[in-house]
């Protein structure tokens, strides 16, 4: 097997992987179905699919991986809580999946994350307010 062909075939593995990733945003932002079990609400479509876009991003390069994370970060800002709830579980298996670049990912993410608690009245003025989780 020469160079090139396996330069063509990592290219072709590349763009089958993106695409894979693109069909699962897909489903993270679309996927409104919710079981209510007790107190608790279940989402197997999401928690499938945030499984998958792990899976699939230990195989792409760090540039792909930060533009999958931009993405869900805009999922992220949705005014529907279903799809707000897709991305936080998609952005945990993409930074479980990808421990060697947790400084990146963190970098990225910490401001969303910040913003969200602000947001919700869990972080303000130096006091953690318990009425957010509620």
């Amino acid at each position: 097997m020469s160079a090139a062909d396996v330069h063509a075939a990592h290219a072709a593995n590349t763009k089958y992987l993106l695409d894979v990733v693109v069909r699962v945003l897909c489903v993270l932002a679309l996927d409104q179905f919710a079981d209510f079990v007790g107190d608790q609400v279940v989402a197997p479509v999401r928690e499938t699919a945030a499984q998958v876009l792990g899976v699939t991003v230990i195989a792409l390069p760090s540039h792909d991986v930060e533009q999958v994370l931009q993405h869900l970060l805009q999922l992220w800002s949705s005014p529907a809580w279903q799809t707000r709830m897709a991305a936080l579980t998609a952005v945990k298996y993409l930074v479980a999946a990808r421990v060697d670049m947790a400084v990146q990912l963190g970098a990225m993410v910490l401001p969303t994350a910040l913003m969200g608690l602000h947001v919700c009245g869990m972080v303000g003025d130096g006091m953690m307010d318990g009425g957010g989780l509620s």
